[in-house]
């Protein structure tokens, strides 16, 4: 049996690790991202936003903030489609 992905428990951990790694300012996107939304929909499409707008810079991420990231957009996009 196939276990549910929590979305909003996986953003607030990347946020919590972009925190302590000092990148506060895109920690705050993402926390945002989930605060500003309306529905279920439009945060996962606010999270998808900031979090491939984060991708697109990631050279200076760590390497379990980079997969966290991918794993969080990965399922974004499944639970989108």
């Amino acid at each position: 049996m196939a276990t549910n992905y929590d979305h909003y428990a996986a953003a607030n951990q990347l946020a919590d690790r972009l925190d302590l790694e000092g990148h506060n300012e895109w920690a705050s996107k993402i926390r945002n991202a989930m605060a500003e939304g309306a529905t279920g929909t439009e945060i996962f499409m606010r999270l998808r936003w900031q979090l491939t707008q984060l991708r697109d810079r990631q050279a200076w991420l760590s390497k379990t903030s980079r997969e966290q990231l991918e794993e969080l957009l990965t399922e974004l996009e499944k639970s989108l489609a």
